[in-house]
């Protein structure tokens, strides 16, 4: 039998290591708080997930603000590796670990004093309202609209860190009838705002959707490697009760325990 000095021993088992632990992954991120926030105290729950599951690995992750359209472009370039944090129809070129990241509510909004309500997409027709590009039911409703329809009563804004504050002012002035937003995020925003806002109310969902971390399909990022570290990650830090502790700082809890 051979022996080999232990020295030689661990180069080999470096140089098997998988290219995972040893590189920069570029993600990209929106300006979304609670979920991922840029320039305040507190970063995201998002990005502290993420930071949590690749605290023991070799790779560094670098978080760049992107406006959705180029993130989503970029990472099927693999100029970006993981996106945050689509819904599947948000982005159906991604591919997708099996475990979400969160849930997002797809609600409108309107100025408390109107009369508009949300009962089915055809309530569209009788509004002007605001939703933000990549949204996934932008191609169900051009479909069933017809596209001068959809032009004349849809109005789509970059969602980015100045979403809310340029939806809430068309609301206002009376420019708009509704935007689309996820009522958790609003909420925080809200409470942020460096001004007082006018009376806004929820008039409807559509859904709830789960979120998750959006891998390129690019060959130069292994996707497959990459899913499997964020689901093996994200089901350790549930088990250890890390996930539970990293959402109770947003006052948020396990999007697992509000689907049972």
């Amino acid at each position: 039998m051979h022996t080999y000095p232990a020295a030689f021993i661990s180069l080999i088992c470096l140089l098997y290591t998988s290219p995972l632990l040893a590189k920069e992954f570029k993600i990209s991120t929106i300006d979304a708080c609670p979920y991922m926030c840029q320039d305040k105290p507190q970063k995201g729950y998002v990005i502290d997930l993420l930071n949590e599951i690749f605290k023991g690995e070799k790779a560094s992750l670098k978080f760049v603000f992107l406006p959705w359209n180029r993130a989503i472009r970029l990472a099927n370039l693999g100029e970006i590796s993981m996106v945050l944090a689509p819904t599947k129809k948000e982005a159906p070129s991604l591919n997708y670990p099996t475990e979400a990241i969160g849930t997002q509510r797809e609600c409108f909004i309107t100025r408390a004093d109107s009369h508009w309500e949300y009962v089915s997409d055809q309530s569209l027709k009788n509004s002007t309202t605001i939703i933000p590009y990549g949204w996934g039911h932008i191609d169900q409703l051009k479909s069933k609209f017809g596209q001068p329809t959809f032009d004349r009563h849809i109005t789509l804004f970059e969602y980015d860190e100045n979403y809310y504050s340029r939806a809430i002012l068309m609301l206002e002035k009376g420019r708009a009838t509704a935007m689309f937003a996820d009522p958790v995020s609003l909420q925080h925003y809200l409470k942020l705002a460096s001004k007082k806002q006018i009376a806004l109310k929820n008039v409807g969902c559509i859904s709830t959707s789960l979120l998750y971390i959006g891998i390129s399909p690019h060959p130069n990022v292994d996707s497959a490697e990459l899913a499997a570290l964020l689901d093996s990650g994200i089901r350790a830090l549930r088990l250890s009760g890390k996930l539970a502790s990293i959402l109770q700082e947003y006052n948020l809890s396990d999007w697992k325990d509000e689907q049972q």
